[in-house]
């Protein structure tokens, strides 16, 4: 049975479709129960021609699983897809191809997942099926840069709140983990190539301090297996393997070439606390495991893979979550829990290299090419660091000064203006602006 604030997004959306020409975002935290209100959506609406898809296997034996079937686990990948196409549930790629082959009305398309709805392939989807309504799903929102998530906003405008993250936390729908700063890898000093660290000067830092990640590792195992579920993830297939071969207790490597038997075992022994699970972005986005630790040694500069990464440590448990940091990514993407994320953990993290992170202004949100303007350091409370941009624009006589203020713990920048007249009359006060 939905809950209440899910129940309430079922209705606007079925409201939305009813009245035609839908094309509506909803955001929700990952483990607040997307899918049940996609699948309900589906199911409610009634229409033969609309489908839901999601971009991986493992999601969608999750939905048949919900929809009551038994032993999905242990079915083929082709069984799986033959058996979700039955509930008009597929992937882009799949749904794409099908539609390319044959004449399939499409009048409506639900996108789990919706934060890849820029990518090529849902392109062509509504290329093929210009007329579909559409419905967009998704815990992130955004994308990895102010212009990219201007992009995503500007085809889907701003998102229908489903519950926000602070909300969700409260009302224990999902469980905020215990954040923990284990300084090891200072990927202020490994090298950003469109937008993304270089794998290869990633694997060599973890390789480095390998011995050290194989303490921290040690520290969860209780003599014959481990205290909790516990997942480590990486940057590359290489760093995996060679990490699974320093760490002295039982491991197991999952990577996009797994079969999904292989898969299966390695879940259930993670599960089991038989194994610590190493994988490579695998276990991300919509894969529902119960683990309760995430041993973080990926940094990554994308928001969106960092905050769907942690969302499978979230899913509400008696067993407290814990997400311990190796590297800069608490410090760099604090700002996405919205102000769940304790600020002493936030001070921690700034505190815990030798200095604050150069790269403090790759955020989803708020600004496009700020980063030419130089920063400067903004002391906050809490013993937090900010920092701040300010920057003069002549407008015929006047001159207005901006500033732009990144608090590490809020979503959104603060942006202020003052306007001078002339040097006689001084600069006025400062007033709160929308983005300069």
């Amino acid at each position: 049975t939905p809950r209440q604030e899910q129940r309430s997004a079922i209705d606007h959306a079925l409201s939305a479709l009813r009245e035609g020409d839908a094309r509506v975002c909803y955001a929700s935290p990952t483990g607040t129960g997307k899918s049940v209100i996609e699948l309900t959506v589906l199911e409610e609406f009634g229409d033969p021609n609309a489908w839901l898809i999601t971009p991986r296997v493992e999601i969608v034996r999750g939905m048949l699983e919900k929809l009551g079937h038994d032993n999905v686990a242990t079915w083929s990948d082709k069984h799986v897809f033959d058996m979700a196409a039955t509930h008009n549930i597929s992937t882009p790629i799949r749904l794409r191809n099908r539609m390319r082959r044959e004449t399939m009305p499409l009048s409506a398309l639900i996108i789990d997942e919706g934060h890849h709805s820029t990518a090529m392939t849902y392109q062509e989807l509504r290329a093929l099926a210009p007329k579909a309504q559409l419905l967009n799903y998704t815990a992130t929102p955004y994308r990895g840069t102010p212009r990219e998530t201007k992009r995503f906003r500007d085809f889907w405008g701003d998102p229908v709140q489903v519950i926000t993250l602070r909300e969700a936390v409260h009302l224990n729908r999902i469980n905020a983990p215990e954040f923990s700063i284990h300084p090891l890898l200072d990927d202020d000093q490994i090298d950003v190539v469109n937008g993304e660290f270089v794998v290869s000067s990633a694997d060599e830092s973890v390789k480095t301090h390998a011995d050290e990640i194989a303490s921290l590792v040690a520290k969860c195992w209780k003599g014959e297996r481990y205290d909790k579920p516990t997942m480590m993830t990486c940057n590359s297939v290489e760093q995996a393997h060679y990490l699974a071969s320093r760490i002295n207790t039982p491991t197991v490597v999952v990577t996009g070439a797994s079969k999904a038997l292989e898969r299966m075992d390695a879940f259930q022994r993670t599960v089991d606390c038989e194994a610590l699970l190493i994988s490579i972005m695998v276990v991300s986005e919509g894969v529902d495991l119960p683990l309760r630790r995430l041993i973080d040694v990926a940094p990554t500069m994308s928001p969106v893979k960092w905050m769907q990464l942690l969302g499978r440590i979230t899913r509400p448990s008696d067993v407290p979550a814990e997400y311990w940091c190796t590297c800069r990514n608490i410090e760099r993407h604090a700002y996405l829990w919205g102000g769940v994320l304790p600020p002493d953990k936030i001070a921690e993290a700034q505190g815990a290299f030798p200095k604050p992170t150069a790269r403090i202004a790759s955020r989803a949100f708020g600004f496009e090419a700020i980063g030419k303007f130089r920063p400067v350091e903004l002391p906050l409370r809490h013993g937090i660091k900010g920092v701040m941009y300010a920057m003069q624009h002549p407008v015929g006589t006047e001159v207005h000064e901006y500033v732009c203020m990144l608090h590490p713990a809020s979503l959104e920048p603060f942006w202020a203006v003052r306007n001078r007249g002339n040097a006689e009359k001084g600069w006025g006060k400062w007033k709160r602006c929308d983005e300069a």
